[in-house]
């Protein structure tokens, strides 16, 4: 299933990633959801870390059906992630053993969430 935002991304900084992702990179997560019926708001901001220490981060909207939050959340960082430079095999391994934890759920706000990130 395709996962597309509302209102496109939110990055920060704009245009900008990585110089070499393969000379190591991270990422971490973040999401709240707020159900509708069978539907959920999902907000996920996500952020990948260079080798050098810079952070590249990324917000997200979607409505989407309840049962597809966890995909969408996966999909969301693996996006993030090809579009830091790192290719397809080297985010494969990346996200091998990722699994979605609910303890990186936050309360659900849109005014906060919206925010500039820095």
């Amino acid at each position: 299933m395709s996962f597309n935002p509302l209102n496109g991304n939110i990055d920060f900084p704009l245009n900008e990633a990585p110089d070499d992702p393969h000379m190591g990179i991270n990422f971490d997560y973040e999401f709240a959801g707020k159900r509708t019926g069978e539907m959920v708001s999902l907000l996920i901001h996500s952020w990948v870390i260079d080798h050098q220490g810079k952070v590249y981060s990324r917000k997200a909207t979607y409505f989407l059906p309840r049962i597809d939050a966890v995909e969408a959340i996966t999909k969301h960082i693996k996006t993030h992630l090809v579009n830091m430079g790192v290719d397809d095999m080297f985010c494969r391994r990346l996200m091998r053993d990722f699994e979605v934890d609910n303890e990186k759920a936050i309360p659900y706000g849109t005014m906060e969430f919206s925010r500039m990130v820095n």
